[in-house]
């Protein structure tokens, strides 16, 4: 791989990452406002976002896993033209928040699934642990700037206005796409995915991983209860520019986070994974049993140092076992195929749990937080099963 093309895909994915501050923050604001605080019709949305999403690869799996960059630059598109959605419709995207909702999920579905199998092949096991932590150095930078900017952009413009400006972003991440090269796979030959789980039948270490990113998906990884964190920002402090100057604040204590991590000895990390439980474990269960503003904001710090080093040890391990075993490195579209449906199908149950709550008496959500302990709990224990394959 040559240096401009590791450098297109690397600023690609940080440009897309601001683009997720404006959505993954600000447009839950902006839509929770429009919908009068209903968590069912927020649940309802993000539900539809990420079924559209698995459907997504699921149907063009074959397509993609022979031309991965075509689709990985029409997942930009898409994400692109919900954006122009969301300036064409304004207020009315609540009556047409199920299309809005395809546009996202393709565009994340499109993306996400040929990335990661690019990031496994375009990056070494050995330049990983740098590679990320530098990426997620820059990318809480941003976090730092972007969110406390937005927050009084917000103050002055609607976020349709604002969106314009996201929209040009998206543009010119969808042009540096162009410079992203498809990468060459060597493969025996196409196998199907009965032949694929068949070949994983001896292998406990990989259904672990299936495990901990099943068990992401409902937590830490756009799962439910990033969800619900967003809507107690928005009760706590109901203005984008404290939200905003609220959200700096924890990016900077992520990316002083990600420094640390990269300085940590692997010697160390199954200690400070079951460290970092303990603390994220308490305070959710503090959050959920006495939600308050104090609780929230003890929750948020803890999980601006402790999720992010679960997050970026999970990631890490993941990926490197797709290129250390044999049968996974012959067969990575079909790894992280069923990676990303485990990743999904978490995302889908939790909304549907929402939406259930949001039915019952959405002033519940807080028994979410205390449901995510246990997963939390297993994620991190299997994680720490298979630490070594960070060595």
């Amino acid at each position: 791989m040559d240096t401009m093309d590791k450098k297109s895909f690397v600023i690609t994915n940080l440009l897309r990452n601001l683009v997720f501050i404006y959505f993954d923050t600000f447009f839950a604001i902006y839509y929770f406002n429009l919908i009068n605080n209903n968590v069912f019709e927020l649940g309802k949305y993000y539900f539809f976002v990420y079924l559209f999403s698995v459907l997504s690869f699921w149907i063009l799996k074959k397509a993609i896993k022979n031309f991965k960059v075509p689709y990985y630059r029409l997942g930009i598109s898409f994400t692109a033209f919900y954006l122009m959605l969301i300036m064409l419709l304004k207020e009315k995207i609540v009556d047409y928040i199920v299309i809005v909702a395809l546009f996202k999920g393709l565009g994340d579905g499109l993306y996400w699934y040929p990335r990661n199998i690019m990031n496994a092949t375009k990056i070494t096991n050995a330049e990983r642990r740098k590679h990320l932590s530098i990426i997620n150095s820059i990318a809480q930078i941003c976090s730092i700037v972007v969110p406390i900017l937005l927050g009084v952009l917000l103050t002055y413009f609607d976020y349709v206005q604002i969106g314009k400006v996201v929209f040009l972003i998206m543009i010119v991440v969808f042009i540096l796409s162009y410079f992203t090269k498809e990468e060459l796979v060597t493969r025996r030959k196409d196998i199907t995915l009965k032949e694929f789980f068949h070949k994983l039948k001896t292998h406990k270490k990989v259904r672990q991983i299936f495990i901990i990113q099943f068990l992401k998906g409902f937590t830490i990884s756009g799962g439910v209860l990033t969800v619900v964190m967003s809507i107690y920002k928005i009760l706590y402090f109901k203005s984008n520019l404290y939200i905003g100057t609220l959200n700096s604040i924890i990016g900077l204590v992520t990316f002083i986070t990600c420094l640390i991590y990269f300085k940590i000895s692997k010697r160390n990390y199954k200690i400070i994974s079951m460290a970092t439980l303990i603390i994220v474990g308490i305070s959710l269960l503090v959050l959920g049993i006495k939600p308050n503003t104090i609780s929230f904001l003890v929750y948020l710090f803890v999980y601006a140092t402790g999720v992010t080093i679960i997050s970026l040890l999970s990631d890490n391990i993941v990926v490197n076992i797709c290129t250390n075993d044999p049968v996974l490195s012959e067969n990575k579209e079909e790894y992280h195929l069923v990676l990303e449906s485990f990743l999904a199908l978490a995302r889908v149950l939790g909304y549907i749990l929402l939406m259930i709550i949001g039915l019952i008496n959405q002033n519940l959500i807080n028994v979410i937080l205390i449901l995510s302990i246990i997963p939390l709990m297993y994620l991190v224990y299997y994680m720490v099963l298979n630490i070594d394959d960070l060595e």
